[in-house]
């Protein structure tokens, strides 16, 4: 499973690798499919930034990481929001698996300005052939 997949933060917590460095844990539900990814965001000088905005695009209040620690059982915000996952594949010592590399805000298409709407209508519009009406309709 590689690509980009929309899910949703369904357990999590904090915890250590086997290195001692600690981490947010976050198990996702990919949408429309009966499959689970785990992603491990790492609170390192160079990398606690990205995790913790991270962790908000999941919908985490943002308020302490006591109480996200907590999971599920308890309300910070964590799940309550779709996020995009980026997943590759990963051989480590001859076994492939897939790894979370960025979890991501879901981008809105936002339209332009009323105002350029009208401009771009009446540019490209105007003296355009209308289409023909389905008889079918």
């Amino acid at each position: 499973m590689k690509g980009t997949f929309i899910a949703r933060a369904v357990s999590w917590g904090i915890t250590k690798s086997s290195t001692g460095k600690q981490r947010a844990e976050v198990k996702f539900q990919i949408k429309d499919q009966q499959v689970q990814r785990t992603w491990y965001g790492y609170f390192t000088e160079n990398t606690a930034e990205r995790t913790l905005k991270s962790l908000e695009y999941c919908g985490w209040n943002g308020g302490s990481l006591k109480e996200f620690a907590r999971g599920p059982e308890f309300d910070c915000g964590m799940g309550s929001r779709d996020v995009e996952l980026d997943i590759f594949e990963e051989t480590f010592e001859g076994e492939t698996r897939d790894k979370i590399r960025w979890v991501n805000e879901i981008k809105r298409i936002v339209s332009l300005p009323s105002d350029e709407l009208d401009e771009l209508d009446a540019r490209l519009l105007k003296n355009r052939k209308q289409p023909a009406q389905d008889p079918f309709a």
